[in-house]
């Protein structure tokens, strides 16, 4: 493995001290330990492949790892083989095949932490550590102690934190959102009231609709039941009058058995008498006096009656005309208290309104035009940075191919880099954000390109870059939560604005060797990330040239000592100097390889892609101008409108109110005129009482008649007709009974029989007058009930015919008729009754309207002309439509509201029950931290603390650990930086809080490369002590150390007269070509002398002096 062909190295378990000039091979322990426990190769920083660490010139090579596993007879022992062809490996598990999850797994259950600085600190990130943040402190310290619960607690404190911040971003944005829509309902009430009493109206005359129909099938059926009635009557009287008829029949037989016997005595009677033939052949002549004298009875009475019903006649017009002339006041008295159509005021308000309205409907044309203007506009700008977007997204397919091959060993940064370009993304952070680097940088040159990608560590690649420590948090705590991995995060302190510094010189300065550049002039990015990779790996000390430069490379590095990479066609040569002896140095030359990450997507439109981004840039801000615009332009449009509501309101009600009064003043008009009508035509009829002097004229002459007529009669039969009397006066009487004295009328027999005839054919008479009249009153029955019987087939189907355009219009029964109906359709009667179905509520609304046809007909027109004044108010039709819809989101919201209130009470429940176990414990972890890191410190005679930064708000992502330390009397205690202490002072300080966590961790095992290197010899010593001291720390009578994990220190060099112990064991590493000659005669007495051994010997067993050699 690297440079060892096979070595055996086993370790003391208290502090091993691994020694061995530099290049002999001791970071290659190191790279075992990480690579043999499935450590990622980036942890190293130095090769991202495992075939990089196959030694040269071998195909395969193998690392395997014992660790105790609390069971002395059953360690873990752990192989990996690493395949250099197919760079790929080969895991065994205690001499069983594995997966590296399982040896993942077993790492993890004994709490190996190999990407925690605090326990595993590789030689290239000793640096790195002393970078660390306070945040990154203190989550690589919660990660070494107490199996790294601190840590879990935390994150998820930083989780909660962060969802409920979010729930809280969440929840008042939906409470913005229930404002804005509240505050547009309210603002659209007026409109929104008109719109739904104009549809109430329109829905009510709908209704009304229905109704007319059904009053008129009642109305045909209210006639048909009167009709129906009637006829009932008839019927009834009808059979009264059969059976009249028949009752009458028998005193009929009767009468004329009576006439026949009676004729038989007078024919008998005749014959004995007979010289009375010619006085009977007189009264027989005189039948046509007595027709005429009955005639004109009858005439009398007529007249009589004529007479008598005048009065009631002339009391009944005199009423009609009273109650007539009584509604001709009451109407004029109303028409005369209304008031004008028109009035000035009515007049001049209506003219104010008018003009009010036109003005701000010409304010409302002008803002929709300017609105219309800025969202064209807004149109242009979006189609012109969709251009721009497209430019650059066809130089952005190089960036994809990029991201895509670090997909393999990162996943999710793709998507990580696509959400990083959103503009809303961009906005949750201060200062500026890249990254990945790959993604950031242009090298046109392919040469270069291939230079700079092997020059760059692999794992720089997919670094992300911000300036503010806040960002640089929120970076990683976004992109963990969204795309589930760890991002590299470097934060940029200084001003990415300023020159880069050149400490070796600028490559002008040495063109004479054909240099040409430095690696950070050979390709373009963004200031900030250019100084990051100036800072992380050297680029402007790092020379590149050309095939002259190669030639003359020894001459070059021999006249410029200070440069220590550089860069031709085919070679890169980089120059190592001792630290501990500046003349001590060597050159490594390898091959320059292709670039794979860079040449990916080769791009030339480094000038295009700025141009492009500085177009989308431009069109945003025209964009979020216009933005401002339109919102103002609609806040403006939104008030206007509201003013027009309002004047289209008043309008609307000064309309209603002269649309009311010309209703009112129409109908008490046609009322007056209709009264007055009927007013003057009964005036003009006659009054009944003028013809009662006529009438009576006529009954004194019919009466004169008649007594000349009986006075004829009287002479020719020798008596007065009884009929005769009630119409002659008492003197006419008088002088008719004297006449017939004078005349001496004998004959009593004959008389006494002709009376008996002619009261017999009077019978007669009248049973037959009777019997026809009945027949014809019977007649006039039967017509009546023909009559009455069409009438009521004509009604039966007009009532049919109403029932079935009342069952078209509305399925809804007015009434129930036990009349059998049969619509035209059966199936659309069906389909009208499942659409809408009888209910008692719609019954109820049918009751509620006016049951008077004519009445009902003026109140549909009377709400279709106050609904269509309503709709020529209305200016935005669809007010009631959006006023819905907002009403139905504000439901939404408000549940939405409900439930983001709830998740915010249990975000915050949570974090205070995981904050009460987190904090505390925290708390005391750092305090027990601090007193040791305070001890070591004055131990060595200097100060200095560990602190816990708490952040006010709950703001656990920015908790950290802050490292104080103060070197030198006269200074305050200042936080530990890269920046502000040297390097010595760094290492120092480092050691000692690694030691200091030693009373905390469950750390099995700390890796130390290097540490010592930049110390001055006296903090060097005193840091040696308290790393024995801590790893050999002594319990009771026992030479234990409670708590202390295993130690490798791996240095070049120690001091002398160093103090060790027992517990100090020492792995001296000696590699290279001529090691074999050197170990043939290696002798550690002739090394330490004999006096010494001997006393080594006396102290020690055999294999616990703690000194173990390596080589290979």
């Amino acid at each position: 493995m690297q440079t060892y062909a096979e070595a055996e190295i086993v370790p003391g378990p208290r502090l091993n001290l691994v020694l061995g000039p530099n290049g002999t091979g001791k970071s290659s322990l190191v790279c075992a330990i990480c690579v043999g426990l499935a450590g990622g190769t980036r942890l190293l920083g130095r090769a991202e492949e495992v075939s990089s660490f196959v030694r040269r010139g071998t195909k395969e090579g193998w690392v395997e790892i014992m660790l105790c596993s609390g069971d002395p007879g059953r360690p873990y022992v752990i192989r990996r083989s690493l395949h250099a062809d197919h760079n790929s490996s080969q895991w065994r598990l205690n001499g069983r095949d594995c997966s590296m999850a399982d040896v993942k797994e077993v790492v993890g259950k004994l709490h190996v932490q190999l990407d925690n600085l605090c326990q595993f600190l590789p030689q290239d990130k000793v640096v790195e550590f002393a970078r660390m943040k306070p945040v990154q402190l203190l989550h690589a310290t919660e990660q070494a102690i107490e199996n790294g619960e601190l840590y879990e607690q935390h994150q998820q404190l930083v989780e909660e934190r962060a969802q409920l911040r979010d729930h809280e971003a969440a929840a008042s944005a939906v409470e913005n959102s229930l404002n804005r829509l509240r505050a547009e309902n309210a603002r659209n009430e007026a409109t929104v009231a008109q719109v739904r009493k104009r549809k109430k109206l329109l829905a009510e005359v709908e209704e009304m609709k229905k109704k007319v129909p059904w009053l008129e099938y009642q109305a045909a059926k209210d006639e048909w039941d009167a009709e129906k009635q009637r006829f009932g009557v008839v019927k009834e009287q009808l059979a009264e009058k059969q059976r009249g008829l028949r009752q009458q029949e028998g005193p009929l037989k009767e009468a004329r058995k009576l006439i026949a016997r009676l004729e038989k005595k007078r024919k008998d009677a005749a014959d004995v008498v007979r010289p009375l033939d010619e006085k009977i052949a007189g009264k027989n002549g005189a039948k046509g006096l007595e027709e005429q004298l009955q005639d004109t009875l009858d005439a009398i009475e007529d007249k009589d009656k004529e007479v008598d019903g005048l009065a009631e006649q002339s009391r009944q017009r005199a009423e009609k005309m009273a109650k007539l002339e009584a509604d001709i006041q009451r109407f004029q008295q109303e028409l005369d208290s209304l008031p004008a159509d028109t009035t000035p005021q009515i007049a001049e308000e209506r003219s104010r309104l008018a003009q009010e309205q036109n003005d701000v409907n010409v304010q409302l044309s002008a803002l929709k035009e300017q609105v219309d203007e800025v969202k064209e506009e807004q149109q242009e700008q979006a189609q012109q940075r969709q251009r721009a977007q497209q430019r650059l997204q066809r130089l952005e397919d190089a960036k994809l191919q990029r991201l895509q091959a670090l997909e393999d060993r990162h996943r999710g940064i793709t998507q990580a880099w696509q959400w990083l370009q959103q503009g809303q993304t961009r906005k949750m952070f201060r200062g500026r954000v890249y990254g990945p680097i790959a993604a950031e940088v242009e090298c046109p040159n392919a040469r270069h390109a291939g230079f700079l990608e092997q020059h760059v560590a692999q794992a720089i690649w997919s670094f992300f870059v911000t300036e503010h420590q806040e960002d640089q948090d929120l970076l990683s705590h976004e992109i963990k939560n969204r795309f589930k991995f760890t991002p590299n995060v470097a934060n940029y302190t200084g001003n990415a604005d300023t020159p880069l510094q050149y400490p070796k010189g600028e490559a002008s300065q040495l063109a004479r060797y054909g240099i040409t550049h430095t690696l950070d002039q050979v390709f373009v990015a963004p200031s900030l990330v250019k100084h990051v990779l100036c800072d992380e790996s050297r680029l402007s000390e790092a020379f590149v040239g050309t095939e002259q430069t190669q030639e003359m490379m020894e001459r070059l590095l021999a006249d410029n000592r200070q440069i220590e990479s550089m860069w031709v066609p085919e070679s890169n040569y980089r120059r190592n100097i001792s630290r501990y002896n500046p003349a001590a140095e060597s050159v490594m030359v390898t091959e320059t390889r292709p670039a794979r990450l860079l040449a990916r997507g080769q791009s030339q439109g480094s000038q295009e892609r700025e141009q492009a981004q500085a177009a989308i840039v431009r069109h945003d801000r025209n964009l979020r101008q216009l933005d401002g615009q339109l919102a103002e332009l609609e806040k403006q449009l939104r008030d206007v409108q509201q003013k027009a509501n309002g004047i289209g309101n008043q309008l609307a009600q000064l309309n209603k109110r002269v649309a009311d009064n010309v209703t009112r003043r129409r109908q008490l008009g046609v009322k007056v005129k209709s009264a007055r009508k009927d007013l003057d035509r009964t005036r003009q009829q006659p009054d009944p009482l003028a013809r009662q002097p006529q009438l009576q004229r006529q009954q004194g002459e019919l009466r004169k008649k008649a007594f000349v007529l009986a006075l004829e009669l009287s002479q020719r039969w020798g008596f007065i007709p009884h009929n005769i009397l009630h119409c002659c006066t008492l003197f006419q009487a008088l002088e008719l009974a004297q006449a017939m004295t004078l005349l001496g009328v004998g004959l009593p027999k004959l008389q006494a029989l002709d009376l008996a005839l002619r009261e017999a054919k009077e019978h007669e008479e009248a049973y037959t007058r009777a019997n026809r009249a009945a027949e014809q009153e019977l007649a006039r029955l039967q017509a009546a009930i023909q009559r009455y019987a069409a009438n009521v087939d004509n009604l039966k189907a007009l009532a049919r015919r109403k029932k079935t355009e009342a069952e078209e219009a509305s399925t809804c029964l007015l009434v129930t008729s036990d009349v059998p109906l049969y619509p035209p359709s059966r199936r659309k009667k069906e389909e009208a009754e499942e659409v809408a179905p009888l209910t008692a509520a719609l019954q109820a609304k049918f009751g509620e309207m006016p049951d008077d046809l004519p009445e009902l007909r003026r109140e549909m027109d009377q709400k279709a002309s106050v609904a269509e004044a309503e709709g020529i108010c209305i200016s935005n039709p669809a007010a009631l439509e959006e006023y819905n819809r907002r009403c139905e989101e504000i439901h939404r919201q408000e549940g939405e509201l409900a439930q983001l209130t709830q998740n915010l009470e249990l975000s915050k429940a949570k974090i205070e029950q995981v904050k009460g176990a987190w904090l505390p414990r925290l708390r005391q972890v750092v305090e027990q931290v601090n007193e040791a890191f305070s001890h070591s410190f004055a131990q060595v005679g200097c100060a200095g603390e560990v602190a816990l930064r708490e952040t006010e708000g709950e703001d656990f992502a920015n908790y950290a650990i802050e490292i104080r330390v103060k070197f030198r009397d006269a200074e305050e205690l200042q936080t530990l930086d890269a920046n502000r202490q040297s390097g010595g002072e760094r290492s120092v300080s480092t050691m000692l809080y690694l030691i200091s966590l030693q009373g905390v961790t469950v750390t099995p095992f700390r890796v130390v490369d290097e540490i010592n290197q930049g110390m001055d010899p006296v903090n060097e010593r005193k840091i040696f002590k308290q790393l024995v001291r801590a790893a050999c720390r002594q319990v009771g009578r026992l030479r234990l150390c409670a708590g202390t994990p295993q130690c490798f220190l791996l240095t070049p060099k120690l001091l002398p007269d160093l103090p060790f112990t027992r517990d100090v064991k020492v792995l001296q590493i000696m590699n290279g070509p001529h090691i074999r000659d050197v170990a043939a005669n290696f002798s550690m007495t002739k090394l330490l002398g004999s006096q010494r051994m001997s006393q080594l010997s006396q102290r020690s067993q055999p294999g616990e002096n703690g000194f173990e050699n390596g080589s290979a």
